[in-house]
């Protein structure tokens, strides 16, 4: 059953204003079947959840554009 909400979630992220959908799409250039590039995209949402769920945070969309420039300065 997890597997089947992780793709069904994988599937909603990868549509054309999603948030994996840049990464999905280089995974498509790259020569990586349709099928394969969805479940990669579902393990990084697995990991994604469990590090949330670790760390006791939200999700922030562009997390690592705002600590990048926090490290630069």
């Amino acid at each position: 059953m997890m597997r089947k909400l992780l793709f069904f979630a994988a599937i909603n992220m990868v549509r054309s204003n999603g948030i994996m959908h840049a990464k999905y799409k280089q995974m498509l250039d790259r020569g990586m079947l349709k099928m394969k590039a969805l479940i990669a995209i579902s393990r990084k949402v697995l990991g994604l959840i469990f590090a949330i769920v670790r760390n006791s945070t939200m999700y922030i969309e562009n997390y690592t554009k705002q600590n990048h420039y926090k490290l630069a300065a």
